[in-house]
């Protein structure tokens, strides 16, 4: 029950909320392949049951009430598969639909699928093992890349990765220039980078100073949720752009400043270190 006016209300003396559940039925969710998505020429809002329909030629936003004209193919019901009336269209019977976009709507042609694997090779990262624990899983889902046989390219590559760097011993990390690399390797065609990182990035572009203060760890404050430098959150930024997400696998038992590394990178960060050491 909803009180006619706000006066009403204050003399209810009731809290008064709405909840609301824009995808409460995704398991009927209502799929529509169209040459067309209707949307407001004004404003931009899509069609949508709360929209008024003066005719079948015509529709009133909702939202900036402009008028705006309907489509020729709009009378044409996808399920039903023949013409009638716009008001027996999904999008206006139901508030939650989902399109199959037109070309128009996408920013490139589809594209095969690009992985990038950005690994950590620093003495601390070899210590943690987890070469051996990679190699062994990329070799058992090669096969299950989608894609062409190209994945078998770098079977024998895979294969020595846990002996490769078996003796470095050194401490640097670059990230910020393999990641700078990557970008623009796969910038024209889009992908996924994931990242394996040990150590705290220290030289090069985007590299970092430990932050934590050891004597701090047990204490309530909550610091460090800044960002030390921008570089990563522009990087982040430009891969968005163009189509690039990144994850972030964390393999180290020291401070890796994440509020840094992962604030605008659109990916995932898994914590690793324990399940690869037992």
């Amino acid at each position: 029950m909803v009180p006619q006016n706000e006066e009403l209300l204050k003399k209810s003396r009731l809290p008064f909320g709405l909840t609301l559940h824009p995808f409460r039925d995704m398991k009927n969710l209502n799929i529509i392949q169209t040459s067309t998505i209707v949307r407001c020429r004004y404003c931009r809002t899509y069609i949508n049951p709360y929209v008024y329909l003066p005719d079948s030629r015509h529709w009133k936003c909702n939202l900036c009430n402009r008028n705006n004209d309907l489509p020729d193919d709009f009378c044409w019901d996808p399920n039903t598969k023949s013409f009638g009336d716009p008001v027996n269209r999904p999008e206006i019977k139901h508030p939650t639909v989902e399109f199959i976009a037109p070309n128009e709507y996408m920013l490139r042609p589809p594209q095969p699928a690009v992985y990038v694997f950005v690994l950590d090779v620093s003495a601390a990262a070899i210590e943690a093992g987890y070469l051996f624990a990679l190699s062994e899983q990329l070799l058992i889902n090669l096969d299950q890349l989608p894609g062409d046989d190209r994945t078998q390219a770098i079977r024998s590559f895979v294969e020595k990765l846990p002996v490769l760097f078996e003796k470095a011993s050194s401490s640097s990390n670059c990230l910020g220039s393999a990641l700078k690399i990557v970008h623009e390797l796969i910038a024209e065609i889009g992908g996924r980078i994931t990242v394996f990182q040990a150590t705290l990035p220290n030289i090069g572009p985007g590299c970092l100073k430990p932050r934590e203060d050891p004597n701090q760890r047990a204490g309530t404050d909550v610091q460090n949720l800044v960002p030390a430098t921008d570089f990563y959150k522009t990087l982040a930024l430009e891969c968005t752009g163009h189509q690039v997400a990144l994850d972030l696998f964390l393999l180290n038992t020291q401070y890796a400043d994440l509020a840094t590394l992962c604030e605008f990178m659109r990916g995932f960060i898994h914590y690793l270190l324990e399940s690869i050491m037992s």
